[in-house]
């Protein structure tokens, strides 16, 4: 008779490699933060900053930290299934989520912000992570082109193409002040770069004002990122449910009859 294959052992929800990631990114906001309130003289560069500047500084290192780390927190480990890997990601999004909105909540301290601000803006730095711990996932060979692009590129093309607006006839009366359909579709389409795009959609979910001076609308960003997190979801579980058909398979074949066969 052919031997069932063994069953995988059960996989931790909180791994050695993730716990360890995650409290390393707990200790780079609490310096960040130390140095930016640091007396001048006691660490390089300490005491330039000025306290206003320090909610957009963790807004974007938040950010920075959710695109770089995600291929570093979830590894390469195949044998983990997909709901645990699923379970993970999740976890580590909600813990840098509430990191972010613990130092900002101790920023506000020491400069205005709101509460609701700041739980927009933890909300949203919890859904970008979780957007870049499964695209890590599902799509890791393509997983830095697509992350430098939104972190980086997305608003540097979005401030090219306002300044190229800005010297071009139909811009000449000033970002606000130029009317007509060209200045309308500039305008939207840089209000939703800035909203999209993870550093600047943090400082606008935190100050209810983007960098273009438009009002910040939270409810559509956070749909479209649940939106494609729902499908990197699905990705994920398929690819482990996938992995463990092709494992099993391959016991089985290797156990026929109860006689290992070579691979």
């Amino acid at each position: 008779m052919a031997s069932e294959p063994p069953s995988p052992p059960a996989q931790p929800l909180l791994s050695p490699r993730l716990a360890l990631g995650l409290a390393l990114i707990a200790a780079a906001h609490a310096l960040l933060l130390g140095w930016a309130l640091a007396a001048p003289g006691t660490l390089p560069l300490a005491g330039m900053t000025p306290v206003r500047v320090v909610p957009y500084l963790m807004c974007a290192l938040a950010s920075a930290i959710a695109a770089l780390a995600a291929p570093l927190l979830l590894g390469e480990d195949n044998a983990v299934p997909g709901a645990v890997r699923l379970g993970r990601a999740a976890f580590a999004a909600l813990w840098q989520g509430a990191v972010a909105g613990f130092f900002l909540m101790v920023a506000a301290r020491l400069t205005p912000l709101s509460p609701a601000g700041i739980a927009r803006a933890a909300a949203w730095l919890a859904v970008v992570a979780f957007t870049c711990l499964l695209l890590a996932g599902v799509a890791r060979r393509a997983y830095a082109g697509v992350s430098f692009f939104w972190l980086f590129a997305l608003p540097v093309c979005g401030y090219l193409w306002a300044e190229i607006f800005l010297i071009s006839p139909a811009g000449n009366s000033g970002w606000t002040q130029s009317s007509g359909p060209q200045a309308s579709a500039m305008r939207a389409f840089v209000h939703g770069v800035l909203s999209l795009s993870p550093a600047t959609g943090a400082t606008g979910a935190l100050t209810g004002v983007l960098f273009d001076g438009s009002e910040y609308a939270p409810g559509w960003p956070l749909a479209s990122l649940g939106l494609v997190a729902a499908i990197l979801s699905w990705r994920m579980l398929r690819a482990g449910q996938v992995d463990r058909d092709v494992n099993s398979a391959l016991g089985s074949v290797r156990n026929v009859d109860g006689i290992p066969r070579a691979n």
